[in-house]
């Protein structure tokens, strides 16, 4: 049946297979209801004697191996993609990567220290790790804020106070304090907003992961995956309607083969007997022929009825079998295109290609605040020597 099977005839033959498969249905479109009741039966029947095992190996046709291969191909690829989405669906999950509890603790200890309203406090955060990090450098910049507003303010009182003759007491370390104060007010300021661009880069990276990748990737395995599934179960349908036909034929062949078989055969007299009377019948010909010729006319019709039927009925049953068969290659045929697209690497390659690059474009944008930031930082000198201690 699938002798002249071939993968690599299948780009030449698409255009037959669908031909094949269209004149399929039409054929299918006509059968009359109860044949396709039947068929239906049958189909229904056979599957299940498969399954409990009463329908030996020899009598279930053989797909190619090519195609069995196809088969397993694909289940192993529908497995990697939904392994792969387990995965990546994490993107879309609000918060994927914020640290635990920092909502709560951060959140709690800042409202107690009752800051007063500045402007900043009207910025929106997301949850995210680089969020969480510039809402910390933020939320520090504003405690610093408030503590040098205080010392402020608590020198302007201790001035108005004070006696004019009296000298200012350690007002050299008082103006270095502010600057300590005023460089960490900046320092914190930009490491806020170097993470709040890369809180912005991680959004679109994001977004870009949900709505491309993640849609590619969940189209493979909802839409192309079950494409090729719903061609498979055709091929096992026809293959089932084919071999239950297939075995009542043979099943009525061996039945009429053991009726001929059980026949007694003409002895030899019997058989001189017969010959005897063919010569007899010869000699009257002529005298009987317009009584003869009316009788052979009506004596096939009446005995041979039975046998007539019978030729019809296997005329018929061979018919259908032949289409079935038809249909079994054509079904084969599409089905293996089917696979053949869904297992192409073209498809898989362009996917992982497109999750790289936006990680890559993620990975550059953030690289490029973090140096801009670094340079900001290299500007304020550091004591080694204390650092060292």
């Amino acid at each position: 049946m699938f002798s002249n099977f071939s993968l690599d005839k299948l780009t030449t033959s698409i255009s037959t297979a669908a031909q094949q498969v269209e004149e399929s249905l039409k054929n299918n479109s006509y059968l009359p209801t109860e044949v396709s009741n039947t068929l239906s039966f049958k189909k229904t029947s056979r599957f299940f004697q498969e399954k409990v095992g009463t329908i030996s190996e020899h009598e279930i046709s053989k797909l190619p191996e090519s195609y069995i291969g196809l088969e397993q191909k694909t289940d192993q690829l529908v497995k990697i993609l939904k392994r792969i989405i387990i995965v990546t669906k994490t993107f879309e999950i609000d918060g994927y990567d914020y640290p635990p509890n920092l909502t709560e603790s951060l959140n709690d200890w800042w409202s107690s220290q009752q800051q007063p309203a500045t402007e900043k406090q009207d910025l929106q955060f997301s949850k995210s790790f680089a969020s969480a990090i510039s809402k910390a450098a933020y939320e520090s910049e504003e405690l610093l804020k408030h503590l040098h507003q205080s010392k402020n303010t608590k020198k302007q009182k201790n001035n108005e106070t004070q006696d004019e003759t009296e000298e200012p007491a350690d007002e050299v370390e008082e103006e270095d304090d502010d600057e300590e104060i005023n460089n960490l007010i900046e320092i914190f300021d930009s490491w806020c907003k170097c993470f709040q661009e890369v809180d912005k880069n991680k959004i679109d990276m994001d977004s870009t992961m949900i709505k491309d990748f993640n849609v590619k990737l969940e189209k493979m395995i909802q839409v192309d995956y079950k494409n090729a599934m719903t061609l498979r179960n055709k091929v096992n349908d026809s293959r089932l309607e084919f071999d239950a036909i297939r075995h009542d034929i043979k099943t009525k062949e061996d039945a009429a083969a053991a009726i001929a078989k059980a026949q007694p055969q003409p002895t030899i007299p019997e058989q001189t007997e017969i010959e005897e009377t063919k010569t007899k019948t010869e000699e009257t010909k002529t005298e009987e022929e317009p009584k003869e010729e009316n009788t052979k006319k009506e004596e096939p019709t009446e005995s041979n009825k039975p046998v007539e039927e019978e030729d019809l009925t296997e005329s018929e049953d061979y018919k259908l079998l032949e289409k079935l068969e038809d249909e079994f290659v054509s079904n084969t045929t599409e089905a293996a295109e089917g696979m053949m697209e869904f297992t192409n690497n073209t498809e898989i390659i362009k996917l992982i290609k497109l999750f790289q690059q936006t990680q890559l474009n993620y990975y550059k944008k953030c690289t490029e605040e973090l140096e801009k930031n670094m340079k900001f930082l290299d500007e304020f000198e550091v004591d080694e020597s204390s650092t060292a201690a």
